[in-house]
C-alpha cells in the first residue's frame, strides 16, 4: 500500500540520504516538506514533537532495525526513544521521513519498500 511522504528530513553529502532519494526518485515519490539538517537542525529538545500523531517508528541503523509502536503501553520512555532518534551531536539523524503514521530515522531499503508498497525490498 503506497502511503503520502509528508517530510523528508535531509544533509547533503549523506549517503544514507542520497540512498534515500535514490529509492525516492526511482518510485517517483515526492515529499510534501523537505527540510535540510545542515540548514535547519532538528535538535533533541524537538524531537519528540516530531512523533505527535505517529503510531510507528522505524529506526535503522546499519543492518539493525527497531520498531517501536508509540501506541502501546509498554512502549520506551520519552528518553530512550530520543536516544534512537539522535545523533551523538544532540541532533535529529538523518535522513528521517514522515509517512502516514510512520516515523521513519536512518536508511534501510527494505523498511522503505514496505512502507511505500513498492514491493522491491
Amino acid at each position: 500500500m503506497s502511503r503520502n511522504l509528508e517530510w523528508r528530513y535531509h544533509r547533503p553529502g549523506c549517503t544514507s540520504c542520497k540512498r534515500t532519494q535514490e529509492f525516492l526518485a526511482q518510485n517517483g515519490i515526492d515529499a510534501a516538506e523537505t527540510r535540510s539538517a545542515t540548514k535547519s537542525p532538528v535538535t533533541s529538545d524537538e524531537v519528540l514533537n516530531l512523533l505527535d500523531g505517529m503510531t510507528e517508528l522505524r529506526v535503522a541503523k546499519g543492518r539493525k532495525v527497531v520498531e517501536v509502536d508509540l501506541s502501546a503501553a509498554d512502549r520506551p520512555s520519552d528518553s530512550e526513544l530520543v536516544g534512537m532518534m539522535v545523533s551523538r551531536w544532540g541532533k535529529l539523524r538523518a535522513p528521517a521521513m514522515r509517512v502516514g503514521t510512520t516515523f521513519v530515522v536512518g536508511y534501510n531499503r527494505d523498511i522503505l519498500a514496505s512502507i511505500f508498497g513498492t514491493g522491491d525490498g
